[in-house]
């Protein structure tokens, strides 16, 4: 289903210029383009109504990734829960028939009960730049070596 009627033609050289796997455009995109006979109010407004089928397929996309992650979490839950019940009711010993073979393991887990009662030679220490300080420190004036404000453009298609 298609949200947007743009050009067979255009369609065609936009497959023909676009890598399946990765999405990417190749080079030679304006000049197929260009050597497409139509208005360039027409080029344009097939670029865009691609661009906007595209946005939404990937919007679907995600979706759809959203509702099977969910399921996945629902079905990995659900088998837990029963191993929990399986493995309360054989009194957490070892259970084996022709097919089945059930076994116990022990292991050992850390839990922590209060954080702030945690010395701090057992705490982890991450480290990440500021971007957000970087950039405030760079448009007041302050040089901030290894860091650089760089100016980016944006197309917005409404």
């Amino acid at each position: 289903m298609k949200l947007y009627d743009y050009d067979k033609e255009f369609e065609r050289l936009i497959a023909e210029a676009t890598d399946p796997e990765t999405g990417e455009v190749s080079d030679d995109i304006d000049d197929k383009l260009n050597d497409l006979s139509m208005e360039r109010d027409q080029k344009i407004a097939n670029v865009v109504y691609y661009i906007k089928e595209r946005l939404a397929e990937a919007e679907a996309l995600k979706t759809e990734a959203d509702k099977l992650s969910k399921r996945r979490k629902v079905a990995e839950n659900d088998a837990n829960n029963l191993k929990n019940y399986l493995a309360y009711c054989l009194n957490y010993e070892p259970y084996k028939n022709g097919i089945i073979d059930i076994r116990f393991r022990n292991s050992e887990s850390v839990h922590i009960t209060n954080e702030d009662l945690i010395d701090d030679e057992y705490m982890v220490i991450s480290r990440a730049p500021s971007k957000t300080a970087i950039k405030a420190a760079i448009k007041s004036g302050v040089e901030v070596e290894g860091a650089e404000i760089v100016e980016n453009r944006s197309i917005i298609i409404k």
